[in-house]
């Protein structure tokens, strides 16, 4: 279930351009519980040894001033964050929440609790716009040995490939076994051309990519695409996707 998060910063919040570990932080302490919260972070499902946390968040979205000296973001008034998870685990914890109005917590700063809101998404092929970055990625081999990590443009016949590998292990994971039917394509939207975005993640250069793209496959690969995120590093905000709008619950 996908699921966005409106609070309100009574103060200002500022934050550093790359925020998304403080995010990530943020919004699993937010979920108040020890148990899930540690399976999101740290478990998750296991596939030939790598493991799909299966959920995703956005950029934060607000009106915000932009300090180029410090590189900071200072957040004003009122702030939206998509929240989305493959499976419906967190929906109590969501729900309980939502009726004590908790807040969220950023460090020393406290953003009150407004609304939320849920997507209502339809499984099949469409037009999604992201609201955090896709990257997707391989480590490749220099000639002298050297490792280097490379990663794909929305373009490249790669791009497509390793995000269809990556919903395909996903499932597998959660189910023990692969789909039936693995089709599944992305592209961008009337061709246009996306916009990069350069993230450094804890020392970790991230590359990704923003804009519109076409989905379209089978309704379960759309499925964990909107649902788990698309493409890599999913669990700390990359791949949120989004389909249509949300109504409040």
């Amino acid at each position: 279930m996908k699921y966005g998060l409106k609070f309100y910063c009574e103060k200002p919040l500022t934050l550093p351009v790359n925020y998304n570990k403080i995010l990530q932080a943020a919004l699993l302490n937010w979920l108040n519980d020890g148990d899930y919260s540690r399976f999101l972070h740290d478990e998750g499902y296991v596939n030939k040894r790598k493991k799909y946390k299966l959920f995703t968040f956005s950029n934060i979205k607000g009106d915000y001033i932009f300090n180029k000296e410090n590189k900071t973001l200072t957040f004003n008034n009122e702030i939206m964050i998509v929240l989305s998870f493959y499976t419906n685990d967190s929906h109590d914890y969501i729900l309980r929440n939502i009726r004590e109005n908790k807040p969220i917590r950023f460090g020393e700063n406290y953003a009150e609790f407004v609304d939320c809101g849920v997507a209502e998404e339809y499984y099949k092929s469409c037009v999604v716009d992201t609201v955090s970055p896709i990257t997707v990625h391989t480590t490749l081999e220099k000639p002298d040995g050297r490792k280097f990590t490379y990663y794909y443009e929305p373009q490249e016949r790669g791009f497509k490939e390793l995000i269809t590998n990556n919903l395909i292990n996903k499932i597998e994971a959660v189910y023990g076994e692969k789909p039936l039917n693995t089709n599944f394509n992305i592209k961008p939207y009337n061709n246009k051309k996306q916009k990069k975005i350069t993230t450094n993640y804890g020392g970790l250069i991230i590359k990704g990519w923003q804009g519109s793209f076409e989905i379209s496959g089978s309704s379960e690969m759309i499925k964990m695409a909107l649902l788990s995120g698309i493409g890599d590093r999913n669990s700390i905000g990359f791949g949120c996707i989004l389909q249509n709008n949300f109504y409040s619950i």
